[in-house]
């Protein structure tokens, strides 16, 4: 149950990122601000590293795409 309620988690962030990406191109600050908005200042780092990995992710299957490779300071979209 625990492994089935992270992979469920995961593929919801998944949807958001995608759901953001939607807007247009964007930089990792502000689709963090998108994706977690609320989201206490003291975690916002955590939370960009977080969708730093799935945007790698993202763009390795060819879901979302950048400029170069993905990087923290990258803009991202829709492939």
């Amino acid at each position: 149950p625990f492994v089935r309620a992270m992979i469920q988690h995961r593929r919801m962030r998944e949807g958001s990122i995608l759901q953001a990406l939607e807007d247009g191109p964007a930089s990792i600050a502000a689709l963090t601000a998108k994706v977690y908005a609320g989201l206490p200042a003291g975690l916002q780092g955590a939370a960009a590293l977080n969708l730093f990995a799935h945007l790698e992710d993202l763009v390795q299957r060819g879901r979302a795409a950048c400029e170069g490779s993905p990087s923290l300071t990258g803009r991202y979209w829709l492939a």
